[in-house]
């Protein structure tokens, strides 16, 4: 089997996807929507990148000043929107606005990916018709500047409706 290499195809596929994000990004400013859901999500991911654990306290008191939890149960969130803000909280310290950063580079790369399985298929006039249809989505375009995890709900979907797509074909 000869290796894999990006193509140029590839590249314009990333650039649009990244340049479209950005524009997404500049006409509808990210903002904290769903405060419950994405307060939640925050605190599990500070919780992960400053006490590297996931559980989250229901009783304490406070002694002090100081609050010592008594019991912990699990969060209700799925931990995957989590653990990748627990990442980027890594790479570029702890900030609320890093859950954007995440709900960006989702949406650049599901972008991407759709202009180039649209562009392989049926050509440029293909995939700008596409990605012209993803973006007219208002729940796309409200998700993806949210801090929320929709968005990565949405590109779980898309990969296994094209690992599907991928099956059927082979």
């Amino acid at each position: 089997a000869t290796p894999w290499r990006p193509t140029r195809v590839h590249s314009v596929s990333a650039a649009v996807g990244l340049a479209l994000a950005g524009l997404v990004f500049f006409v509808l400013p990210p903002q904290l929507r769903v405060l419950s859901d994405e307060s939640n999500l925050l605190g599990l991911g500070r919780a992960l990148y400053v006490e590297h654990r996931t559980l989250v306290p229901t009783h304490g008191v406070f002694l002090n000043g100081q609050y010592f939890p008594w019991f912990y149960t699990d969060p209700g969130t799925p931990l995957l929107f989590s653990m990748v803000l627990c990442l980027v909280n890594t790479v570029f310290d702890y900030r609320i606005a890093n859950a954007f950063v995440v709900n960006y580079l989702l949406l650049a790369g599901l972008l991407s990916v759709a202009a180039l399985s649209a562009a392989r298929r049926h050509g440029t006039i293909g995939a700008v018709v596409l990605l012209l249809l993803l973006l007219s989505q208002p729940t796309l375009v409200i998700f993806s500047t949210c801090a929320g995890y929709d968005l990565m709900n949405l590109c779980a979907v898309a990969a296994a409706g094209l690992f599907l797509d991928r099956y059927v074909r082979s």
